[in-house]
């Protein structure tokens, strides 16, 4: 689409003078600067540290799930992962916010406070300790 706009300058001239463009790009504008202001700055660095940690913490939780699955579950969803009528896609097998929960209780237990404070959840989260989907 840029190639056509930049081929085709009355095209780029009507898309300038375009209401919506302009009510766009000041939506952009205002995205831009809300994230980049401090605030959203240390929003972005705390997900950063949270996704990072949390990428060992779910390979471990998973690990652990998977030493106390028989061989025969595996065998059983190798055959039947791609049933269609099963829709398996609509479930997660990690319940994310019960496992950060438990991670920040555990840094808490630790007296890491620092790094407890990037797993703590929002008032507002739900936490779920089943996998999403059941």
């Amino acid at each position: 689409m840029k190639k056509y706009i930049l081929n085709h300058p009355e095209f780029l001239k009507c898309f300038k003078k375009s209401l919506v463009v302009v009510r766009l790009y000041e939506d952009y504008v205002k995205k831009m600067q809300k994230q980049n202001a401090q605030k959203g700055l240390k929003k972005r660095t705390k997900q950063l540290q949270t996704s990072k940690i949390m990428k060992l913490v779910r390979k471990k939780y998973v690990g652990c799930i998977a030493l106390h699955t028989s061989p025969e579950i595996y065998k059983e969803c190798l055959e039947e992962y791609n049933d269609s009528n099963e829709n398996y896609e609509k479930y997660s097998l990690i319940p994310y916010n019960a496992l950060r929960q438990k991670q920040y209780e555990n840094e808490l237990e630790l007296e890491n406070t620092q790094r407890a404070g990037v797993f703590k959840l929002s008032e507002n989260a739900k936490i779920s300790y089943l996998p999403k989907g059941i």
